[in-house]
């Protein structure tokens, strides 16, 4: 993506072979029309981003320019998983992307696995309520 506007857009995709759903955002935090750091804060804070398990566990790590001091302290807490440099030296982003990619699917397993569990016992209140008053 080029800028947090198509970021967005890409992640309200259904998933398909087309619209794969990443397992880590590596988020600029200085690009045009729309920054890093507002897309992260959409992503973290508002609306459909917040409230879907598939998008609210995929870990963010939030890219800046060393040149400009002071930069990874301002990304909010919550907006971003990690924070990185650039540019990066050595080894540093692929161990990065491991960790993160490799933790975006552990909180996804747990949360998909969370939102069965309420799925399922939703169920089986309603099935409860419509046997009680069959019998009624």
């Amino acid at each position: 993506m080029w800028n947090g506007k198509e970021a967005l857009d890409y992640l309200l995709q259904e998933p398909s072979l087309e619209y794969l759903r990443p397992d880590i955002i590596l988020v600029d935090v200085q690009v045009s029309v729309m920054d890093g750091y507002r897309a992260m804060r959409t992503i973290r804070t508002e609306g459909p981003f917040k409230v879907s398990v598939r998008i609210r566990n995929i870990p963010i790590v939030a890219m800046t320019a060393s040149a400009i001091q002071g930069d990874s302290r301002k990304v909010p807490e919550g907006w971003s998983d990690d924070c990185l440099a650039k540019p990066e030296k050595g080894k540093l982003l692929e161990k990065m992307l491991l960790k993160w990619a490799t933790e975006g699917r552990r909180k996804q397993k747990l949360a998909e696995a969370e939102e069965d569990q309420q799925r399922t016992s939703v169920v089986r209140n309603t099935c409860q309520r419509g046997t009680h008053k069959a019998l009624s």
